[in-house]
């Protein structure tokens, strides 16, 4: 799949949804913050689309100001930037992005294209969570005669996910065997 199919696949839905956010947060924002991490491609891609396809559509009414955030920044910097460019509503993105911004501000915030554990963020948005069911259809597609999948997981991001899984596979009589590890160090160590 070509990096221009995959943006026109996902991003520009995205983008749209992002922007119908934006519009029932907040209808006359002046100054729309864009944050999101300093990082690599093609990872980088994804946040200059979505950035890209905001400025497109509502550049022309409102001022539009990104931030990138370097690794180490500090909350309290990013907080001293949304203060001196007076921004009246924040698309945060990535996770560095969303822990970066504070509901105390009172900035109406959209979040998106990080992974959030359903119910964990106090701001509308998308997250990047695949859906287990659909993970484990494509599983029995793979082999139909599947009765175990063993999945390697971190407890304190995808319980969430295990629990939903689990479920889904009592359906097709399929048991899940969860391996819960502290990271990918603590994996390779087993």
């Amino acid at each position: 799949m070509s990096s221009s199919r995959l943006s026109f696949s996902w991003v520009q839905p995205c983008v749209i949804f992002f922007l119908c956010l934006l519009s029932s947060i907040k209808t006359n924002a002046d100054n729309i913050g864009i944050i999101y991490p300093e990082i690599r491609e093609p990872y980088l891609h994804i946040f200059l689309n979505i950035k890209e396809g905001i400025e497109k559509e509502i550049g022309k009414d409102n001022k539009i100001f990104a931030y990138v955030i370097p690794k180490d920044e500090s909350p309290e910097k990013v907080g001293r930037w949304i203060e001196k460019k007076k921004i009246t509503a924040i698309v945060a993105l990535g996770s560095r992005g969303i822990n970066s911004i504070s509901p105390s501000n009172n900035i109406p915030s959209v979040v998106g294209a990080a992974v959030l554990k359903p119910g964990s963020s106090s701001y509308s948005g998308i997250t990047l969570n695949p859906a287990p069911d659909i993970l484990l259809s494509s599983a029995v597609k793979l082999k139909p005669t599947i009765k175990k999948i063993h999945v390697v997981y971190e407890p304190e991001k995808h319980e969430w996910v295990i629990t939903e899984a689990q479920q889904q596979l009592k359906k097709h009589d399929i048991e899940l065997i969860p391996h819960a590890i502290e990271g990918l160090r603590s994996a390779a160590d087993k």
